[in-house]
């Protein structure tokens, strides 16, 4: 198989663009031996834990004050705003949740420690003698045979789980047992949090559960999706002998003989619906009532749109027509094929909708595809991405045992490891941290900055356009580490 090579790919080029760092430090604090593998630090850099071990048994330490001694201690979780955690401390056979230094009451187990997006609620899932309870700042909900993990709405005032109970399930909405069923899916919420939804069956009847109302009966339907405006609910019906789409309780026509489970995807700005459909063992993808090329397979995961709603693409898998079970993969952008790779991943859009990216497999090695041409090869690709308003393309690449960004198609300098890519508000500066040896780097626009014994939580803040934030750690000679709150503001050379 033979494939074009973008030129400016990666493979080489400049580091990027000139700019003057002007850096600021203040010290937050000063720890001798901090256990390093063991700090946590929360989204906003405002908070730290570290796990001390004494006499083999842990302690949590959270903003310089000790917890309680446990035999065990762990997972540690800071609240979006900083201000609050939680973690969980072993006794014997018995675990308890520390909560903003409280206690909770004992359990056989804990699990899916976590803040609601508002910080507000610090919840888990504690059992005892075989039932579990959701527990809300130390406040114990209904015991059942089994909880599920919570979902929440983004502003945190809407909070939804399953639950399993005497052979029947539940789901539980702000602390509200709904109706037993036989069977629930898993609660979807829409976007703006305002709605829920659920799969329900009840003995040979199933429907929808929408914001505590049942919708109509169906012989079978899959799990429901909300719109981007959350104003659209739509799932997949059985009705005799084939398949529709249901938008707001309206069957979608044309009718189907399978639409493919867990295939819809709404256009963002919500007026257009694609899924995938089946037919005589082939698969093809409809969208807005029109079908499209009959393939062997179409790949769910990869079926977008683009932001302007306008574009569609997806990938596909074909067996080689000269060669039996042998399979290629393909993209599809706007009905177009392009060309075959062993392995295609995902494509993403660039802001202004004009140029789709994806990575793919070819030979065991990796490249990067831009509207259809291929860079040059790598062992490993890591997220392609743009930035908000498209002035960055960048992507994490590695050859051998080195690692570097290609941003806008230049090659950065190699390192021994680089985490993701964060951009500015409105995208003009991109920043990472990296790792030589024992050194780690930010790295703003290519060029980069002071060296650290860690960049603690690996957070980079960007306050503004022009000015990044994040905690720096220096190592003294007698073990003890500084960490500081480091800002710098960036200015064109």
């Amino acid at each position: 198989m033979v494939v074009m090579c973008v030129i400016l790919s990666g493979c080489s080029g400049n580091p990027g663009k000139k700019i003057v760092r002007d850096q600021k430090k203040t010290l937050v604090t000063e720890i001798k031996d901090l256990p390093m593998e063991t700090l946590a630090v929360s989204q906003n850099n405002s908070s730290m834990g570290y796990i001390v071990n004494e006499d083999g048994r842990q302690k949590m330490v959270v903003n310089g004050r000790a917890g309680e001694v446990f035999d065990e201690t762990g997972w540690l979780t800071f609240s979006p705003d900083g201000k609050r955690y939680l973690y969980a401390g072993l006794k014997g056979k018995k675990w308890t949740v520390v909560v903003d230094g409280k206690k909770s009451q004992w359990y056989d187990s804990v699990a899916a420690l976590k803040f609601s997006p508002d910080s507000a609620r610090a919840v888990f899932i504690g059992e005892k003698a075989g039932k579990e309870s959701l527990v809300s700042n130390n406040q114990e909900g209904p015991y059942y045979k089994k909880v599920h993990p919570p979902l929440f709405s983004s502003d945190g005032k809407l909070e939804v789980y399953a639950a399993e109970t005497n052979g029947k399930m539940l789901v539980v909405v702000n602390g509200r047992p709904g109706s037993m069923y036989a069977e629930v899916g898993k609660p979807v919420l829409s976007p703006d949090g305002k709605h829920y939804a659920y799969r329900a069956a009840s003995g040979k009847n199933n429907f929808i559960i929408r914001d505590g109302k049942k919708e109509k009966n169906y012989a079978l339907l899959g799990n429901p999706v909300f719109s981007p405006d959350s104003q659209k609910l739509a799932y997949v019906v059985v009705i005799g002998a084939v398949e529709y789409a249901v938008v707001n309780g309206e069957e979608y026509e044309p009718s189907y003989a399978t639409i493919v489970k867990d295939s819809l995807v709404f256009s963002p700005d919500s007026k257009r619906l694609a899924f995938v459909i089946e037919e005589n063992k082939k698969q093809a993808v409809a969208v807005d009532q029109k079908v499209g090329e009959w393939f062997d397979k179409i790949l769910l995961e990869t079926l977008v749109f683009s932001p302007n709603s306008k574009r569609v693409a997806y990938g596909i898998q074909q067996e080689n027509p000269k060669v039996k079970n042998q399979f290629f993969q393909y993209l599809v952008v706007d009905e177009v094929v392009q060309k075959p790779y062993d392995v295609v991943t995902a494509p993403v859009f660039s802001p202004d909708s004009t140029s789709v990216v994806y990575t793919a497999e070819i030979d065991k090695r990796m490249v990067v595809v831009i509207n259809g041409r291929a860079s040059c090869r790598y062992d490993i690709v890591k997220q392609p991405a743009f930035s908000a308003k498209g002035q960055w393309l960048t992507y994490r690449a590695k050859r051998g045992n080195k690692l570097y960004v290609v941003a806008n198609g230049r090659k950065h300098k190699e390192y021994d490891d680089i985490w993701p890519v964060a951009f500015s508000p409105e995208g003009t500066h991109m920043a990472y941290v990296a790792t030589l040896e024992y050194d780690r780097f930010l790295i703003i626009d290519g060029n980069e900055g002071q060296k650290f014994f860690n960049i603690a939580g690996g957070n980079i803040l960007f306050g503004g356009e022009d000015q990044v934030s994040y905690l720096g750690v220096l190592m003294t000679a007698d073990k003890k580490a500084q960490i500081y709150n480091v800002t710098e503001s960036i200015q064109k050379k």
